[in-house]
């Protein structure tokens, strides 16, 4: 984990992470709260590791206030018998308790001076997502980078010998630091992905998991009893799982085009409506765009289309070249104008 001290973060990382603990300890977020909480713990190392000094001394903290009841009753003179049921016995309970809320609010107060001790998270755990016309980039506690497609999300966990991401949904491209001590693992459903630090590209959707090497190598386990599977894959080299039937393909596509939509759109070259519609029903996961078997249009299209959610992404093709679009049952028909 990382060993950045306390001290060692600036005061803006120290007070944000007090506060966002303070606001995550409470509880009831709002759905707009939540997502400003993913993207400032993602937004920086520094923040990330803040926040895990914060949580390690809260529990800490917390751990001695819940447990250690006889160091209550040392603060209170004139403990009264346990045996005794007298006004007294019930006003030093009261008194009792009185004193645990009063620490237990003064234990936040003290994380600061706590996390100044150089603790080191045992396991770091935070889940990361971007909304639906979103790309978002996260940078890792362990200097990763995670560039996560609109829609995608993971949930991250760290401890001092490996780093996990133990759910995904969506697309996201892997910037992996490399660490031989420490694998970096991904675990979806019956797929395992490891890796020491390499750049890939994981699809994980319902009917299909995809795994693509743009840098490095990747050791890919399949742990289910009716398909199992293990194998290694290289720079260009991808291999793709169905979730539905018993087979997995591996196939060799450009280094360069794994991630390529990072930058928030596909670049294509006298593509016609097929070489589209494929293009992107792979990049969300599902068919969102249909050919009109019946006036099928006959465009060619060279330059960039910008990609959002498949609403924004069929406005704008719409706009781009000369085909009509209709919404059929969550799909977008595409027809000949």
């Amino acid at each position: 984990m990382n060993t950045t001290s306390w001290h060692n973060l600036s005061k803006t990382a120290q007070d944000d992470a007090l506060e966002w603990h303070a606001k995550l300890s409470v509880g009831d977020l709002s759905d707009v709260e939540y997502e400003a909480f993913s993207s400032w713990i993602a937004d920086s190392i520094e923040n990330a590791t803040a926040y895990s000094l914060v949580e390690s001394a809260d529990n800490k903290i917390s751990a001695v206030v819940a447990d250690d009841t006889e160091s209550l009753d040392r603060l209170l003179p004139g403990k009264a018998s346990s045996d005794s049921q007298s006004p007294t016995n019930d006003n030093m309970l009261t008194r009792r308790r009185a004193i645990a809320a009063s620490i237990a609010g003064l234990a936040f107060v003290s994380i600061a001076v706590f996390a100044n001790r150089q603790f080191t998270p045992d396991v770091e755990q935070f889940a990361l997502a971007a909304a639906s016309d979103e790309f978002r980039t996260a940078n890792l506690s362990d200097g990763s980078i995670v560039n996560l497609a609109p829609g995608a999300e993971l949930t991250v966990e760290f401890n001092g010998n490996r780093r996990r991401i133990t759910s995904l949904t969506g697309v996201a491209f892997f910037d992996v630091a490399s660490n031989a001590k420490r694998p970096f693992i991904i675990e979806i459903d019956k797929t395992i992905v490891t890796v020491v630090g390499t750049e890939f590209e994981i699809a994980a959707f319902e009917d299909r998991h995809t795994v693509s090497v743009a840098e490095g190598v990747v050791s890919v386990r399949r742990n289910d009893a009716a398909q199992p599977m293990e194998t290694r894959l290289a720079v260009g080299e991808q291999i793709e799982f169905s979730t539905t039937e018993k087979n997995s393909l591996i196939s060799n596509t450009s280094p360069e085009s794994i991630g390529a939509w990072r930058a928030g759109y596909f670049e294509f070259t006298d593509a016609d409506a097929q070489t589209i519609t494929t293009t992107l029903n792979r990049f969300y996961g599902k068919r969102v765009f249909i050919i009109d078997p019946q006036n099928p249009p006959t465009f060619s299209f060279s330059g960039v289309l910008t990609l959002s959610d498949s609403a924004g992404t069929a406005q704008r093709l719409g706009q781009l070249t000369a085909v009509e679009l209709s919404l059929n049952d969550e799909a977008y028909l595409l027809s000949a104008k």
